[in-house]
């Protein structure tokens, strides 16, 4: 990836662990190389997110995901389109990016990150 990306000139390449929703007795999914895995087991074998969760998320300001049903999304991690801004098929993405359900998505992650599984299960900053 690393010589592909230098070929292509690209800007920047990142290498993210993986996401896995069902991440507490373990899972296949999990690498073997703790050094390339989001979770950590505790002492009675269960797993937990190693990092902290500060609320806050740079996500959310950065950049947007698109759906292919045209919904604007707050990050990747919406796999199910759940908290969609509104759709760039009804209003331009600019309207549905400063909308008010969006500034109140952001206002609530600042405020209390946890209250969204996937943003429980993110290690964005």
């Amino acid at each position: 990836m690393k010589q592909l990306a230098k070929s292509l000139n690209v800007d920047r390449m990142t290498f993210k662990t993986a996401q896995i929703y069902d991440f507490e007795n373990g899972n296949v999914l999990m690498p073997a190389n703790k050094k390339y895995s989001r979770y950590r087991q505790d002492k009675t074998g269960k797993y937990h997110i190693k990092s902290t969760l500060p609320n806050h998320c740079w996500r959310l300001w950065s950049g947007s995901v698109i759906d292919t049903n045209g919904s604007v999304l707050p990050c990747c991690f919406d796999k199910n389109s759940g908290f969609s801004f509104g759709n760039i098929g009804d209003s331009s993405f600019s309207t549905n990016w400063h909308s008010k359900k969006a500034s109140e998505f952001r206002s609530g992650i600042l405020l209390n990150r946890k209250q969204h599984e996937m943003c429980r299960n993110c290690t964005s900053r």
